[in-house]
């Protein structure tokens, strides 16, 4: 199961989240508050299909720590969300890319 507008996207090669795509972390989070704190939720990041792997992977956490932090920020408890390492995605289609789900 997955939120609605649960994918945001990345400036390749930073941690800097799309600033369209940070008000979409902020409408996951009010969707999270509102289905209570029974629901739990993971968040990771895809490591992009080029380049060395473990820089890759490195980056794909911190995007996922950003978007637990914004999603923190704005009030949903820590206990509902667990960074979750995500695998490189077919055809490199979730490159620069965190999803939240639920689990």
């Amino acid at each position: 199961r997955k939120l609605d507008s649960n994918v945001v996207t990345f400036r390749p090669g930073s941690g800097q989240l799309l600033s369209a795509d940070r008000d979409k972390v902020i409408l996951a989070a009010r969707a999270i508050i509102t289905a209570g704190e029974r629901a739990r939720y993971a968040v990771g990041g895809h490591p992009a299909r080029d380049g060395n792997a473990t820089v890759n992977s490195q980056l794909a956490r911190i995007r996922a720590e950003v978007v637990v932090k914004i999603l923190v920020d704005h009030g949903v408890p820590v206990g509902q969300i667990e960074i979750v390492p995500f695998s490189v995605a077919p055809e490199g289609d979730r490159d620069n890319q965190v999803e939240i789900v639920v689990k």
